[in-house]
């Protein structure tokens, strides 16, 4: 009778009954459907926010969810460690501001650039113009620059800013003077 009893229960529980203080529970056909529903709106809606993450975060691989958490989680990674970077430069900027030019910064007309190790960060303001984009990764290249990061930016209708992280490869030594010199002369003034 014993065994009888736990077999009826174990079915029961299969089929989505519970028994807790002699009372049953069981899900309505209705309750059932509605969390179907509800779990394929969810899987549907998980979907699509990993589709929007493997648009956005660069260089994936492959398009499998662990896959695209693994590379987003080294993106975010990278992305600190720029942050960091930049905050360094930063402070190191207010530190050594003593003139009105640091050795680390010098500001032009349009273009300002800084230097850390060999990290490089410029920002250009100029006219929006046909192949402006392709002029400075050009002159990043005669520079001996990597770029690593291009954020351009409509400023209002006519501008662009153009912000610039890049690396020195191995054996070049070019100051921020020389670096804004350049800029200027091969890309402002010839507009």
């Amino acid at each position: 009778m014993i065994s009888s009893h736990l077999e009826e229960n174990a079915c029961q529980e299969s089929l989505g009954e519970k028994k807790n203080n002699n009372i049953m529970y069981k899900r309505s056909s209705v309750q059932a459907q509605d969390h179907v529903i509800a779990e394929r709106k969810r899987r549907k809606k998980m979907g699509e926010l990993f589709i929007s993450l493997s648009k956005i975060v660069p260089g994936l691989k492959k398009l499998d969810k662990s896959s695209i958490l693994g590379d987003t989680i080294q993106y975010m990674k990278e992305l600190q460690e720029q942050v960091k970077l930049l905050e360094e430069t930063e402070k190191n900027t207010c530190e050594n501001n003593d003139s009105s030019t640091s050795k680390d910064q010098v500001e032009g007309s349009k273009i300002k650039a800084r230097i850390l190790d060999k990290s490089v960060l410029i920002n250009i303001h100029c006219s929006k113009q046909d192949g402006m984009v392709g002029k400075v990764l050009f002159q990043m290249e005669q520079l001996h620059l990597s770029v690593h990061d291009i954020r351009i930016m409509p400023f209002g209708q006519t501008n662009l800013e153009i912000s610039i992280l890049a690396e020195m490869e191995n054996g070049c030594c070019i100051t921020v003077e020389d670096i804004v010199k350049d800029l200027q002369i091969n890309l402002l003034e010839k507009v």
